[in-house]
Order: C-alpha cells, then sequence, then structure tokens
C-alpha cells in the first residue's frame, strides 16, 4: 500500500463521483468504542496505551477488508503528514497530536479508518463520496 495514494487523494472519498456528488460531496459515519478493562486512553500511561494499540491491532488484522491495510503509527508521522491525513479526513486533529501508543488503520481502498487511542479506544469511520450515508454504515 502506498501512503501516497492516500495524501494525493487516488484511493478514497475524495474522487467526488458518488451517487448526487454534484450536491452532496461526501458521506460519513462514525463509531466509537472502548475496552472495557482498559483506562480511557486520557488516563493510560504509555505502556497501557501500547498495550490497547496492539490488542486492537492483533483483531484488526483478522478482518478480510484490513489483511492489505496500511498502519500508521502517529509518533512515526511527520507533522505534514498528520496534516495531510487531517486535511482529508483519515484521521482527527485530536489523534493527529498523540504521541506514544496512538495510530491509525487505512483500508485498502482508503475509505475506512480506524483511530486507535484518541478520545476513545477505537474510532472508526467510513467515508465514500456522494450520498452513501447508508453504504457508509
Amino acid at each position: 500500500m502506498n501512503f501516497e495514494d492516500f495524501i494525493t487523494g487516488k484511493r478514497g472519498w475524495l474522487g467526488g463521483n458518488g451517487p448526487e456528488s454534484e450536491i452532496v460531496f461526501s458521506s460519513r459515519v462514525r463509531v466509537a468504542r472502548n475496552l472495557a478493562e482498559y483506562l480511557f486512553p486520557s488516563r493510560a500511561t504509555p505502556a497501557q496505551k501500547k498495550e490497547v494499540m496492539e490488542l486492537i491491532l492483533s483483531a484488526v488484522r483478522t478482518v478480510p477488508r484490513f489483511r492489505k491495510c496500511s498502519v500508521l503509527g502517529i509518533e512515526q508521522l511527520s507533522d505534514i503528514d498528520k496534516q495531510l491525513l487531517v486535511e482529508r479526513y483519515l484521521i482527527s486533529r485530536e489523534l493527529a497530536g498523540k504521541k506514544t501508543g496512538s495510530a491509525v488503520v487505512i483500508d485498502a481502498k482508503g475509505t475506512v479508518t480506524i483511530m486507535i487511542n484518541e478520545e476513545d479506544h477505537i474510532r472508526m469511520q467510513t467515508l465514500l463520496s456522494g450520498l452513501r450515508v447508508q453504504k457508509c454504515w
């Protein structure tokens, strides 16, 4: 998977070719969840956040849709890469400001992202061009 595809808009929802795209640029659905046995990311230590991240990543890797995904550790990204991901709505500003134990998983199509240890342990979103709220869900 080429990270540049997400930056340039070659993949994902930026194509503007969905139904009714002349009226609705994009549709997005977001779902947030937390793991019962772990502190919220804002209260967790870096070691606890790393443990949660590894647990989530091991589960994500079992899902067929994410076999060819990109996993980007937030602390390894440059400030410009984080800004570009924010501008393309693939990550939130909150996640861009995180450090140890935070990551984003982006599916091969660039339409589904899983933010790990943002405000919640898991924040998954689907973005599609045009009016496709039901398909996002």
